[in-house]
């Protein structure tokens, strides 16, 4: 019992991060296990799945991918908050409730959600759901078993919308909970934190050994209140009112046909009701005497299959086939107190998806050249409405409903030959976007986008990475298809004409792995990525001043290819272990600008450095780390705007926030019947410092949530 313990700790502390950029997949090593433990993981070979659609050595990637594992995540109940660890993605621009969570990778998200694409276990999904008051992905932390970020246009391999990059989520297995060689077991789980949440959680899980099927099934209710601002606030709020209200379920069925075929079926249904603001990033306070009832729904069905044969490495394959759907529905129901009048309101946001994919992975040498050859094909249908009633009159969105057909056809050879290994890749898309009215016009194109990466050891650890690569964005019906006065500010008009993005990027640097460098069994480990790119047919939602006064709203506006934007910056990522402690440590730099005029797009962009330290101690079970995060002040372009007549001053300032985290496996072994029993704790922003999001200005109410205590206990039985 004592060797398994010391292998188990050895586990843990190669996956404890506090950066998370490149936390390890639980494969660490423990030389001698009555002895030390040997953190012998080299960190930036983690298995990377996402970014190539295949097995690939993070080290040896032409690009920049952050992995985020389960210790990672459980740092805070909400996924959006977890994922800012990673370079590259940045969050923060919010007030903080779970269903409104800004976030951008390479620039781009909330606001041009459309050039990100967020997955959970293969089902893409859209965080706002058009209706832009909302900023959800619809998950639940403690199911999720790791989650991997492409950032930038090396995400060739997904079609339409990865501009910005892809965020694919992992859900468990029965694997993930099954220890020792257990085959049935379940759980009962609780969480507190300070700053107005609970949650409480349960599962059973099997995997049998006569029928070889396995299982997990699971359930959750979490509450989230009102939440305290940083710093006390400013001077006109000190917290942010909200109620939210979660229920999420899954099911999780997997059966072995026989050693080389699985098929694997499973149901997640996420289920949100609270009492809110409209615009649920932005505004704080909920009205009392008119509050916004709403409802989010999400249910995933996903079925796999695998047949990866033993005999012929030619044949790895699988595929997917989904069916999603996904709905907010809010609104009010309100008497004037004077007039007696009746206001009501009915706005529901809606979509539906189903799709396949496909792909085979095989695996041959021709002469002394090993080649991963990958084939694939992808089909999405997806389905959107908006029905906005306002006392009993409808809007017509003029986009709404829509249909999008999108299928597409990569292909992929990762050669690798003595200390080179080089990366052709390739996709094919064909887009249909239609507007399911009549007298509209349909919208169509195809697009090709390549991507050549090159990765050479240059000596024994260090490897020189190059890759370029494009990809794209098709306009979406909203863009080429809205008319009318939807807003008090424009009236929109049609362009069916709008051209697809294309994003085109350069990137290169160097990875470096070893041990033994100054103490017997340490290790570094560090990656450094530089990237320079386009962005050309940007789309922008044009005023046109020339177009004459319309008949409602202030001005005409049409979204038009009309820009064209650089991108460029760097980051780094350095891991250091010696024994029983780590360090890390990340830094990033982003900058994109309109080539034409010089100013920022999306606004500026805050450099950030991460410094951590961790430390496991064997004897106790115990591990502690904590981490800084600190923001320097943007290099805004422009620095003001003005507003309704009054100036304001994009954020000028730096930032800084201190967070300390920690685990326990507590002694629950004497305890019949318990198999065992983990605590995690920490305090998130210790010092209860402001942060402001560089897209704000200095007088914004959006300063970051305040000091936050959690503490999290899970019991296996």
């Amino acid at each position: 019992m004592k060797n398994n313990n010391y292998l188990r700790y050895c586990f843990l502390i190669t996956a404890f991060t506090s950066v998370g950029s490149y936390a390890s997949n639980n494969d660490g090593l423990c030389i001698d296990k009555e002895k030390e433990c040997q953190v012998a993981t080299i960190y930036l070979e983690t298995t990377i799945v996402t970014g190539a659609r295949t097995e690939t050595e993070n080290a040896k990637y032409a690009g920049s991918i952050g992995v985020i594992t389960e210790d990672d995540i459980s740092v805070s109940s909400n996924i959006v908050d977890s994922l800012g660890t990673i370079p590259g993605v940045e969050v923060g621009g919010d007030s903080g409730r779970s269903i409104g969570s800004q976030y951008t990778i390479r620039g781009f998200g909330y606001q041009s959600e459309n050039r990100v694409i967020i997955k959970q276990d293969g089902v893409p999904q859209s965080p706002s759901l058009f209706s832009n008051h909302i900023s959800s992905f619809r998950t639940d932390t403690d199911i999720l078993n790791r989650v991997e970020v492409v950032k930038g246009a090396s995400s060739v391999l997904y079609g339409s919308g990865a501009i910005g990059g892809i965020i694919n989520m992992q859900t468990k297995e029965a694997e993930s909970y099954l220890h020792d060689g257990e085959s049935f077991g379940g759980l009962v789980g609780g969480r507190y934190e300070s700053n107005s949440m609970n949650s409480l959680r349960g599962a059973i899980y099997g995997k049998g050994k006569e029928v070889p099927v396995d299982f997990v099934l699971y359930g959750k209710t979490a509450n989230f209140g009102d939440i305290d601002l940083a710093g006390g606030g400013t001077e006109d709020y000190e917290t942010i009112g909200n109620d939210e209200k979660i229920k999420t379920a899954y099911l999780n069925i997997g059966f072995d046909i026989n050693d080389e075929q699985r098929i694997k079926f499973s149901i997640f249904d996420f289920d949100e009701s609270l009492t809110t603001v409209w615009q649920t990033l932005y505004h704080s306070e909920i009205d009392e005497d008119s509050p916004i009832i709403g409802s989010l729904q999400q249910t995933d069905y996903v079925f796999d299959y695998s047949f990866n044969s033993t005999s012929n490495d030619l044949i790895d394959f699988s595929t997917k086939v989904y069916s999603t759907e996904a709905y907010y529905d809010r609104g009010w129901d309100d008497i004037d107190s004077e007039t007696g009048e009746r206001d009501t309101l009915s706005y529901e946001n809606k979509e539906t998806r189903w799709g396949v994919n496909i792909k085979n992975i095989s695996r041959f040498d021709t002469t002394s050249i090993k080649h991963t050859l990958l084939v694939g094909i992808d089909y999405n249908n997806r389905e959107e409405d908006a029905i906005y009633l306002r006392n009993g009159e409808y809007t017509d969105f003029g986009s709404m409903p829509n249909t999008y057909d999108d299928w597409g056809f990569y292909i992929q050879d990762i050669i690798k030959t003595g200390a080179l290994e080089l990366t052709l890749a390739g996709r094919f898309d064909s887009f249909d976007r239609r507007i399911n009215k009549e007298n509209t016009t349909d919208y169509n194109d195809n697009n090709f986008s390549p991507r050549v990466a090159v990765a050479y050891e240059l000596f024994d650890g260090f490897n020189v990475l190059l890759g370029y690569a494009e990809t794209f964005r098709a306009p979406i019906p909203s863009e080429t298809s809205s008319t009318g006065a939807l807003n008090p500010y424009y009236y929109y008009l049609a362009n069916p004409d709008l051209g697809a993005e294309t994003a085109k990027d350069l990137e290169g640097g160097f990875s470096y792995n070893n041990t033994n460098l100054f103490f017997d069994r340490d290790q570094l480990s560090v990656k450094a990525t530089y990237f320079d790119g386009k962005i050309e047919d940007m789309i922008t939602l044009e005023t046109l001043p020339d177009a004459g006064v319309p008949p409602e709203s202030e001005e005409y506006a049409q979204y038009q290819n009309v820009s064209e934007a650089r991108r460029k910056g760097y980051e780094i990522s350095a891991i250091y272990t010696v024994k029983q402690l780590r360090f890390d440590t990340s830094f990033e730099h982003l900058k994109i600008y309109d080539e034409e005029t010089g100013e920022n797009v999306n606004q500026g962009f805050a450099d950030k450095l991460i410094a951590g330290a961790s430390y496991i101690n064997n004897q106790m079970n115990l591990q502690v780390g904590l981490n800084v995060e600190h923001w320097f002040a943007p290099d805004q372009n422009p620095k003001t705007v003005t507003s309704w007549g009054e100036t304001y001053t994009y954020v000028d300032q730096d930032f800084t926030q201190l967070n300390i985290r920690g685990s326990w496996d507590l002694p629950v072994s004497d305890f019949d019947g318990l198999n065992h029993a983990k605590f995690k704790f920490g305090v998130n922003n210790l010092t209860d410092k402001k942060y402001i999001n560089a897209r704000n200005t200095n007088t914004t109410s959006r300063v970051g949530t305040g000091t936050n205590i959690y503490a999290d206990i899970e019991v296996a039985f």
